[in-house]
This record gives structure tokens, sequence and C-alpha cells, in this order.
């Protein structure tokens, strides 16, 4: 009986996003507002996560991979801040031309809280 109801907690408390949420995403002037800092980087095989920018709302929803800017931050699901050195970002995006390109490539700690 505990071991179910434990259960039930970590899987209520691992399903939710820890306040990151990709899909509408906005970009702040200061890494100290940001959510996430992000470095692009020039190829594929150098990123963790492929990014596909949409301007349709309803693509992004629920996916990592798939962004889409909105102009206000109060409507924003993430906030990310572009840095200018690898070492200082949480993930290294390229981005990329069709959706089915998109996703992941290496492993990351923030790999499927972005959705």
């Amino acid at each position: 009986m505990i071991r179910s109801i434990v259960l039930i907690a970590v899987m209520a408390f691992s399903s939710i996003p820890l306040g990151l949420n990709a899909g509408n995403v906005f970009e702040v002037k200061s890494k100290s507002d940001a959510d996430v800092c992000i470095y692009l980087v020039n190829s594929k095989s150098d990123a963790d996560l492929c990014v596909y920018v949409t301007d349709s709302k309803s693509d992004a929803k629920g996916k990592d991979e798939v962004w889409y800017y909105v102009k206000s931050k109060s409507d924003a699901k993430i906030k990310i801040y572009f840095v200018d050195s690898k070492s200082d970002a949480d993930i290294k995006v390229y981005i990329v031309k069709s959706k089915s390109d998109a996703g992941w490539k290496k492993s990351n700690k923030y790999q499927g809280r972005l959705k």
C-alpha cells in the first residue's frame, strides 16, 4: 500500500515541468531573467538540441524541439538568453529548417523538461 502511494506521488511530481516549458519562447535581455541559457552552434554534431522555429503556436505545444517566439514575456512558457560562450550555456542549440530534423542529439538535464 505504501509502495503504491509513493509510486503515485513520484509519478505526479515527475510530471511537473519545474517551470520550464518550451513552445512559447521569449528572449530576455539579461541572463538573470532567463530560465535557460542558450548557445547557438554552427553544426548539428555540436548541438545538444536541434530546434525548429515555427510560426504556429499549436505546433510548438508540448515539444522541447519546436519553439514559437511570443511577443510578450508574460505569454512565454520559457525565457531564454543567448550566451556568447559554450561554457556559459545550459543547452547548445542548432536551428534546423525542417521539423523532422528537430530533437535532442545529446543527453542534457533539461531533456524532457522543456515541453
